[in-house]
C-alpha cells in the first residue's frame, strides 16, 4: 500500500516578522516542527485501513484545523482535525458509482465546502455546529460544474460555475439569503463582457473574486478583482492587452487575502 502523510509547519520568523514582505537579505522563516496530522499505513492511520493519500491539496484555517480528501475502499471522504487528533467528517459510497468529492475548503470556524457530482450535482458541507454534513446548494439554476469552491467566515462560497457549451461564470452564494450573485461572466453567457475564459477564481471575507481573465483571446489576460456587483478593479494585464507591461503572461490561479492583495506568478517580457 503506497504510504501517505499530511504535515502541519508550525512557523517561528526572527524578529517577530512572519507575513511581511521579503527583502534582499530578508531572514527567512523557519520550520522546527512538522507535525503529522494524519497518515496511511501507520500509527496515525487515517481510517478506515487501506485508505489513501494521492495528490491531494490540504486546506488549513487560523486555528490549524486541517483537512483534505482521501480514497479508501468503496468510499471517499473528507478528514478534518488539529494536532494528529481527528478523523473522517464525511463519507459516501462508492462501491456502486463512483462519486467524485472535490478539494474542501475551510473557515474560521471548521466550517467545510467542497463540490460533489452524486447523488445531487452540487456543493456540500460539513457544519460543526450540530454538526450537519451534506447537500449544501446547487445555484445558480443551470449550472453542470461547481469549480474550485471557496468558503469564508460568513459562511458565503465563491466558485467558478459552469454551464455547458454556454460559458462559465465567477459566482458567490449567501446562505441567508439562499441566493448567488454574478462577479463575473464570460461572453457566451453576457455578450457585453468581453471574457473569453475565466480561470481558477479565489475568494474572500469581503465577499470578493479575484483571477485571472482571457480578453477577447487567450492571449490576452489580466489580473482583476471583482465585487458581488460586477464591477472590477484591474490589477495587472499582460504586453498582449497592454503593449509595454513588463508581464508576458500570468499562472491560472492566484492567491487572495482579506486586505484585498492579489499574489500571482507572471512571466516577465
Amino acid at each position: 500500500m503506497k504510504l501517505g502523510v499530511c504535515y502541519l509547519a508550525v512557523a517561528l520568523s526572527a524578529g517577530g516578522l512572519l507575513g511581511l514582505p521579503l527583502r534582499a537579505g530578508a531572514v527567512l522563516p523557519t520550520y522546527p516542527t512538522l507535525r503529522a496530522q494524519a497518515a496511511s499505513g501507520s500509527v496515525l492511520d487515517i481510517r478506515p485501513s487501506g485508505a489513501s493519500l494521492s495528490s491531494e491539496s490540504p486546506g488549513i484555517n487560523n486555528t490549524r484545523q486541517v483537512t483534505f480528501r482521501f480514497l479508501a475502499p468503496n468510499s471517499s471522504q473528507i478528514w478534518l482535525g488539529s494536532n494528529a487528533i481527528g478523523g473522517p467528517v464525511y463519507s459516501v459510497d462508492t462501491s456502486v458509482d463512483f462519486i467524485l468529492l472535490g478539494t474542501p475548503t475551510i473557515n474560521a470556524s471548521g466550517f467545510l465546502a467542497w463540490s460533489q457530482d452524486l447523488p445531487t450535482n452540487g456543493i456540500y458541507r460539513y457544519n460543526p455546529v450540530g454538526p450537519v454534513s451534506g447537500f449544501f446548494f446547487n445555484r445558480p439554476i443551470g449550472t453542470q460544474t461547481y469549480g474550485s469552491p471557496r468558503v469564508n467566515d460568513a459562511g458565503q462560497v465563491g466558485f467558478r460555475a459552469g454551464f455547458g457549451g454556454s460559458g462559465q461564470a465567477w459566482v458567490s452564494y449567501d446562505p441567508p439569503t439562499n441566493s448567488t450573485l454574478f462577479h463575473a461572466l464570460e461572453t457566451g453567457l453576457d455578450p457585453g463582457a468581453n471574457i473569453s475564459f475565466l480561470y481558477t477564481p479565489n475568494f474572500n471575507n469581503a465577499r470578493l473574486i479575484a483571477g485571472k481573465v482571457s480578453r477577447a483571446t487567450f492571449a490576452q489576460a489580466e489580473i482583476r478583482i471583482y465585487d458581488s456587483a460586477g464591477a472590477s478593479t484591474l490589477v495587472a494585464q499582460d504586453a498582449d492587452v497592454a503593449p509595454g507591461s513588463p508581464y508576458q503572461g500570468f499562472d491560472n490561479s492566484v492567491g487572495f487575502n482579506d486586505a484585498g492583495d492579489v499574489a500571482f506568478i507572471a512571466t516577465r517580457t
